[in-house]
């Protein structure tokens, strides 16, 4: 592998969407990402050592037994922060990146792109859960593996009731601007061909602060190129980013 095929990889991942959206949480999410430091304060012992926090996490227990059902609440509430933290996450940025109005189910494919600090989080997590349990409690192998399925199944029910329900409810574009020329509400075709003179003076704030975003991951964990979405007005764009957000972008 040569140089220039160097560059192009590492050009592609910094212009990746998870890559970006890491970029905007430190610079215009450090408010949130304060949360990220407090857990991974508790669970490294460096916050909350001498008042018992860190066994919470590391040592939880469940009818008075540390067993898999402890951890696999563990994983049920990590899972409940995990959303929460996306749905604010989506709140604060999904702005910034209009492309994700054209994907199907636009907050799906922001969470699955906003999983790189939850993952490095998890993987810390399970670091600490493994030493703890092999030098604090002189736990076998087996048993620490079955921590971690509690946890981890735990996490993945959480992620999957989400994912329903988003799934559900999150529409694109397409789909939301069909049901609205179904009603006769909606003076817009999918392509933008039909604007009425108060759309075309809007300039939409989200094109001023889009980001250069060229590739995506998707929810078959493929990599895609970004859409252009300069061609929507910003009604169209807000109406997609207000189903989650609940608020005007």
């Amino acid at each position: 592998m040569n140089t220039e095929q160097l560059k192009k990889i590492f050009k592609g991942l910094y212009y990746s969407f998870p890559f970006q959206l890491l970029i905007v949480h430190l610079k215009h999410g450090k408010a949130l990402l304060l949360f990220w430091l407090l857990l991974l304060g508790f669970v490294t012992g460096t916050v909350g050592k001498y008042v018992g926090m860190t066994y919470l996490f590391l040592d939880p227990e469940y009818l008075d037994v540390v067993n898999f059902m402890g951890f696999f609440w563990m994983g049920i509430s990590f899972g409940v922060f995990v959303i929460t933290w996306n749905i604010a996450s989506y709140m604060m940025h999904s702005s910034r990146f209009p492309f994700l109005a054209t994907l199907y189910s636009p907050f799906l494919h922001f969470c699955l792109n906003n999983s790189l600090i939850p993952l490095t989080f998890i993987g810390v997590y399970m670091w600490n859960v493994s030493n703890f349990q092999e030098e604090k409690e002189f736990k076998q192998v087996a048993a620490i593996f079955t921590y971690f399925e509690g946890f981890i199944i735990g996490l993945t029910v959480m992620i999957l009731l989400a994912a329903l329900y988003f799934g559900m409810t999150n529409k694109n574009l397409s789909n939301l601007i069909a049901a609205k020329l179904k009603k006769k509400a909606f003076k817009k075709t999918i392509k933008g061909e039909i604007k009425t003179e108060k759309e075309r003076n809007v300039k939409s704030d989200l094109f001023k602060n889009k980001w250069d975003i060229r590739y995506y991951l998707t929810q078959k964990f493929k990599i895609r190129a970004v859409r252009k979405a300069t061609h929507y007005t910003h009604h169209s764009l807000q109406t997609v980013f207000e189903q989650t957000t609940g608020r005007s972008v």
